[in-house]
């Protein structure tokens, strides 16, 4: 896969944003690229530099979409940061799904290989990174999605395990915990 990633360097076009990344021009944008193109290219520069790059998208489906075509490139997870959701309706009866992703993807920005990101949810305020680590606490044992997903926690001295918990962590997915 790392011949397909980079038969894109080849191209005249690559060389002169290539080029003017060096020169330090970021950020840098290209346009007219299909989607499948637009995830080479990102995979090929991060190939290149081995420094982060982010992607950003018109919203959060083209976002998972490039997303899954970079995974195919980079033959490795890739983080998706997604927008908060936005509701008119009381927030008792929303789901925290989103919020949660949004947190483990901040979390893991640091040691991200590739970020992709809609417009609005890189517009969204946050806390900055030294706020966040001060205020949060891991309380999970801190094991990747994959081998190259971003740990939820960067450094396991957060991660205290709790004797009084009332229940023992399963050995996998498919064993169920057993409760006390």
């Amino acid at each position: 896969m790392q011949e397909l990633t980079l038969s894109i360097t080849k191209l005249s076009a690559y060389r002169e944003l290539w080029d003017g990344l060096k020169a330090g021009a970021v950020p840098a944008m290209a346009v007219g690229l299909a989607p499948v193109h637009r995830a080479q290219l990102a995979a090929a520069l991060r190939a290149e530099t081995s420094r982060t790059v982010l992607m950003l998208t018109a919203d959060d489906t083209a976002a998972q979409r490039l997303a899954a075509d970079l995974t195919g490139f980079l033959e490795r997870r890739v983080l998706t940061l997604p927008a908060r959701e936005l509701s008119m309706a009381g927030v008792e009866s929303l789901s925290r799904q989103y919020e949660h992703a949004r947190i483990a993807a901040l979390s893991g920005l640091a040691a991200a290989p590739v970020v992709v990101a809609s417009a609005a949810a890189v517009l969204q305020r946050t806390l900055s990174p030294a706020a966040s680590s001060t205020t949060s606490v891991c309380i999970c044992p801190v094991t990747p999605i994959a081998d190259t997903a971003p740990a939820f926690c960067p450094d396991n001295s957060r991660f205290r395990p709790s004797s009084a918990a009332p229940y023992q962590m399963a050995g996998s997915i498919s064993d169920q915990p057993s409760w006390g």
